[in-house]
């Protein structure tokens, strides 16, 4: 789809607000139209499903940043010397009294999965600890882990006092406690809290045609739409002089 995005759009803003920094997991709200979404997640997830749970989503569609909102009300992290690259710990976005008063919380062991052979070592590096603590564990890329691995630890779930929390692209053998999908209602709630408010041309970059587009082509993956996004905006400053004395970059 052209880019629908004319010059008259050029940001007046210091950094670029498609940035890394501010769309990471964790960086964005959690957005759902139903109040209090977080809360009876976990309260699903706890009572219904007894800590045992798949969140399902495609590529970039917000299940690590859903995690990001979800882990601190379910407990505080547990310390593991992860060979992969960690998340942020499970209490940075909130205070530990933000617990929904009737659930019992666990500690949280989080596990970032990036590729498969890392994936299989990792896990099973940490199943004793996991089990010992009678903790949740949180495999994040579960659909990463080969078969084997993966029905080992839906069976210790399933037998010793200990939580299991997965995100995956595809539906597992466990409940599934959220669907995540990205929408054009969604791409622009998100880009209009990036945006600053009195940004020149601001409704431009809100143009639900071009991010139904930018959706479309990238299959619903907002981390990539987000990336396109990037490359607009630092094209488009580039190209147009005015910008050029009113935008500096950190």
């Amino acid at each position: 789809m052209p880019n629908n995005l004319s010059t008259s759009a050029t940001p007046r803003v210091k950094s670029n607000p498609f940035s890394t920094r501010f769309v990471a997991p964790g960086q964005l709200p959690w957005l759902a139209s139903e109040t209090g979404y977080v809360d009876s997640l976990v309260g699903e997830f706890c009572h219904r499903y007894r800590w045992r749970a798949a969140i399902i989503g495609p590529h970039g569609s917000g299940k690590s940043t859903l995690l990001e909102h979800l882990l601190p009300r379910l407990g505080p992290p547990l310390a593991c010397d992860s060979v992969l690259p960690a998340a942020r710990p499970a209490d940075s976005l909130t205070s530990a009294n933000t617990q929904p008063p009737d659930v019992q919380t666990r500690c949280v062991m989080r596990l970032q999965l990036r590729g498969a052979k890392d994936s299989r070592r990792v896990v099973w590096q940490h199943l004793s600890q996991w089990l010992r603590a009678h903790a949740l564990l949180v495999l994040d890329g579960y659909e990463q882990l080969d078969h084997f691995t993966r029905l080992t630890v839906l069976v210790l779930s399933r037998t010793r006092p200990a939580g299991l929390l997965v995100t995956s692209h595809l539906p597992t053998l466990l409940p599934t406690l959220a669907r995540v999908v990205v929408d054009t209602q969604l791409a622009q709630a998100l880009i209009d809290q990036l945006l600053p408010p009195d940004m020149r041309g601001r409704n431009q970059w809100l143009d639900p045609l071009h991010l139904s587009g930018l959706i479309a082509k990238h299959n619903g993956n907002l981390r990539e739409v987000f990336m396109q996004l990037y490359d607009e905006y630092e094209s488009l400053s580039r190209t147009t002089p005015t910008a050029a004395s009113t935008i500096s970059y950190y």
